[in-house]
Protein backbone atom coordinates (compact mmCIF):
# COMPACT_ATOMS: atom_id res chain seq x y z
CA UNK A 1 0.00 0.00 0.00
CA UNK A 2 1.09 3.21 -0.79
CA UNK A 3 1.74 6.01 1.95
CA UNK A 4 4.37 8.00 0.83
CA UNK A 5 1.80 10.87 1.74
CA UNK A 6 1.66 9.99 5.40
CA UNK A 7 5.36 9.19 5.95
CA UNK A 8 6.74 12.43 4.07
CA UNK A 9 4.82 14.64 6.37
CA UNK A 10 5.09 12.66 9.67
CA UNK A 11 9.17 13.83 8.79
CA UNK A 12 8.45 17.57 8.07
CA UNK A 13 8.73 17.18 4.22
CA UNK A 14 6.84 18.31 1.30
CA UNK A 15 4.74 15.62 0.01
CA UNK A 16 4.19 17.50 -3.53
CA UNK A 17 7.56 17.70 -4.53
CA UNK A 18 7.86 13.67 -4.59
CA UNK A 19 6.58 11.63 -7.27
CA UNK A 20 5.74 8.18 -5.78
CA UNK A 21 4.88 4.80 -7.11
CA UNK A 22 4.58 1.63 -5.28
CA UNK A 23 3.82 -1.92 -6.82
CA UNK A 24 0.84 -3.65 -7.20
CA UNK A 25 0.33 -6.72 -5.21
CA UNK A 26 1.09 -9.74 -7.32
CA UNK A 27 2.76 -7.58 -9.75
CA UNK A 28 5.17 -8.87 -12.18
CA UNK A 29 9.02 -7.02 -12.52
CA UNK A 30 11.29 -8.24 -15.03
CA UNK A 31 15.19 -9.46 -13.75
CA UNK A 32 16.68 -5.94 -14.14
CA UNK A 33 14.32 -3.31 -13.86
CA UNK A 34 13.90 -0.86 -11.73
CA UNK A 35 10.65 0.29 -10.39
CA UNK A 36 11.32 4.08 -8.87
CA UNK A 37 9.34 3.98 -5.24
CA UNK A 38 10.05 7.91 -4.57
CA UNK A 39 12.03 11.12 -6.70
CA UNK A 40 12.04 14.43 -7.29
CA UNK A 41 8.81 15.61 -9.52
CA UNK A 42 9.91 17.49 -12.85
CA UNK A 43 6.94 19.63 -12.64
CA UNK A 44 7.09 23.28 -13.64
CA UNK A 45 8.05 25.46 -10.74
CA UNK A 46 9.44 22.59 -8.41
CA UNK A 47 13.10 24.76 -7.74
CA UNK A 48 11.77 24.39 -4.33
CA UNK A 49 11.88 21.22 -3.97
CA UNK A 50 15.47 20.67 -4.42
CA UNK A 51 15.52 22.00 -0.88
CA UNK A 52 13.27 19.14 0.44
CA UNK A 53 15.71 16.60 -1.62
CA UNK A 54 18.58 17.94 0.37
CA UNK A 55 16.20 17.66 3.68
CA UNK A 56 15.29 13.88 3.02
CA UNK A 57 19.17 13.22 2.27
CA UNK A 58 20.81 15.28 5.05
CA UNK A 59 18.41 14.92 7.54
CA UNK A 60 16.58 12.32 9.91
CA UNK A 61 15.33 10.55 6.64
CA UNK A 62 14.04 6.74 6.48
CA UNK A 63 14.75 3.54 5.59
CA UNK A 64 12.48 1.34 2.88
CA UNK A 65 12.29 -2.76 3.50
CA UNK A 66 10.79 -4.12 0.12
CA UNK A 67 10.66 -8.17 0.21
CA UNK A 68 9.62 -9.98 -2.97
CA UNK A 69 9.08 -13.51 -4.31
CA UNK A 70 10.12 -14.71 -7.98
CA UNK A 71 8.36 -17.09 -9.60
CA UNK A 72 9.89 -20.04 -8.24
CA UNK A 73 9.40 -19.30 -4.84
CA UNK A 74 12.53 -17.63 -3.83
CA UNK A 75 12.17 -14.93 -1.74
CA UNK A 76 14.51 -11.74 -1.79
CA UNK A 77 14.52 -8.66 -0.08
CA UNK A 78 16.23 -4.81 -0.08
CA UNK A 79 16.73 -2.07 2.58
CA UNK A 80 17.85 1.07 1.64
CA UNK A 81 17.87 4.69 2.80
CA UNK A 82 17.02 7.90 2.12
CA UNK A 83 20.71 9.30 3.82
CA UNK A 84 23.53 9.97 1.99
CA UNK A 85 26.86 9.67 3.44
CA UNK A 86 28.34 13.08 2.18
CA UNK A 87 29.51 16.05 3.41
CA UNK A 88 28.64 18.22 1.24
CA UNK A 89 24.74 17.13 1.74
CA UNK A 90 25.54 17.63 5.57
CA UNK A 91 26.81 20.76 5.33
CA UNK A 92 23.87 21.93 2.94
CA UNK A 93 21.26 20.58 5.11
CA UNK A 94 22.90 22.07 8.73
CA UNK A 95 22.72 25.32 6.61
CA UNK A 96 18.89 24.97 5.55
CA UNK A 97 17.83 23.50 8.58
CA UNK A 98 20.54 25.66 11.11
CA UNK A 99 21.25 22.74 13.12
Amino acid sequence: MDRWDELLEAINIEHNCFAKGWPRKDAVIKVGEELPLLYITKADGAEACHLEMIKLMGGTGFEVFVEYHSLYGDVSSVLESTRVKSKTVEELYRALSGK
